[in-house]
């Protein structure tokens, strides 16, 4: 928005703190699409079965997300290798 206003953002970042009513209508104007784009969304949910679940994996994520489980197979054993703490220094040739 600065760069649009010909100003930088530490100007416009002062400006808007100063003058609140001003700050509070762009944050209007910022809302304005995402709103449009929702009753979009809430008017159309019917025509789309993929659209309706799309919005209740977002809106009810407990209840409607795809889960995905990952089992990790941790029985093997590392040997050859030395912890440091992150004070140690390395020493030798082959250490990354």
């Amino acid at each position: 928005m600065a760069l649009h206003a010909g100003v930088g953002k530490t100007t416009l970042y002062d400006y808007l703190q100063e003058n609140e009513e001003l700050a509070e209508e762009l944050e209007r104007l910022r809302d304005k699409p995402v709103i449009k784009a929702r009753k979009t969304v809430y008017d159309r949910i019917e025509e789309s079965y993929q659209n309706a679940m799309d919005f209740l994996r977002r809106k009810r994520k407990e209840e409607f997300s795809t889960r995905e489980e990952h089992v990790v197979d941790a029985t093997h054993t590392i040997t050859g290798m030395r912890v440091i703490d992150d004070d140690e220094e390395i020493s030798g040739e082959n250490h990354n």
